[in-house]
């Protein structure tokens, strides 16, 4: 699943290729990609500029001139696919048609993203993003990761994973976080003091601006920019590694799973 790297990297791409574009029509060729309540998902955006494209976590935020924005999050698959040549992608679920005849694919293969509608006075308070906690590439305050976690008395894997705590971080860059800070990914998080909370808040900053920097991670089916794919993937220093010599100590890498999901570590160096 695309991390808060690799939706800045889409972000970033749809702001030079969409940006102060109108939207002329909306095809909807998957059904359960499109969340409409009260609000009508086509009606709403025929005539709409998008001003911009932001991002809070892993969602994609499009910013119209008038009412509305669009969520968008990518879940497993999703890709965005510009087009000046009003191409139609091969796994296309809704597509974006622009009043210069160039068009938007929303690609996904397993139909797994999800694009909502919300008003632009209120969308910070949306049941999608106000459940958020502040973002990972900002300067998160200590003392309010410590209160957070430190009576939950759960594996400090799974607390990097909850986007309610901390938004942005997901398996594979919390497993590289860990490895960097040093700590097991199995220790309890009462057993965590503030110097190591804070030494983890600082690796997680380092990690994922410099993963911004080489446009992400493609260790698996990432793409952005029409099939361009990010390098960050060549800094992997333990992600997908199981098996193979630790990079600092030549320890056997360790492969286990905490709820369901794959965790690489060093039994040595991650105490």
């Amino acid at each position: 699943m695309p991390e808060l790297p690799e939706v800045e990297t889409v972000k970033n791409y749809l702001n030079t290729s969409i940006k102060n574009k109108k939207i002329k029509d909306v095809l909807i060729l998957h059904n359960n990609i499109v969340c409409e309540k009260n609000i009508p998902f086509k009606k709403s955006l025929i005539g709409k500029k998008i001003l911009e494209i932001k991002r809070y976590g892993k969602y994609l935020i499009f910013i119209l001139d008038k009412k509305y924005v669009i969520l968008v999050h990518l879940r497993m698959e999703g890709k965005f696919i510009y087009s000046n040549k009003n191409k139609i992608s091969k796994h296309s679920r809704v597509v974006f048609v622009f009043e210069d005849k160039s068009i938007l694919n929303y690609d996904d293969s397993r139909s797994f993203g999800k694009m909502y509608i919300e008003n632009k006075k209120n969308y910070l308070s949306s049941v999608h993003l106000k459940k958020l906690g502040p973002e990972a590439i900002d300067d998160i305050d200590v003392n309010y990761f410590y209160n957070s976690i430190h009576s939950k008395k759960k594996c400090i894997k799974n607390i990097l994973l909850d986007q309610s705590i901390i938004s942005g971080i997901g398996n594979i860059y919390a497993t590289e976080i860990l490895f960097k800070s040093k700590i097991s990914p199995l220790t309890k998080t009462n057993k965590l003091s503030k110097k190591k909370l804070l030494f983890i808040l600082k690796n997680a900053k380092k990690i994922l601006l410099l993963a911004i920097k080489y446009h992400g991670c493609s260790s698996h089916s990432f793409a952005y920019s029409n099939n361009k794919k990010g390098e960050f993937q060549k800094f992997l220093k333990v992600y997908g590694k199981g098996g193979t010599p630790c990079p600092v100590c030549k320890k056997i890498l360790t492969k286990i799973k905490i709820n369901g999901r794959g965790t690489t570590y060093c039994q040595k160096c991650q105490k």
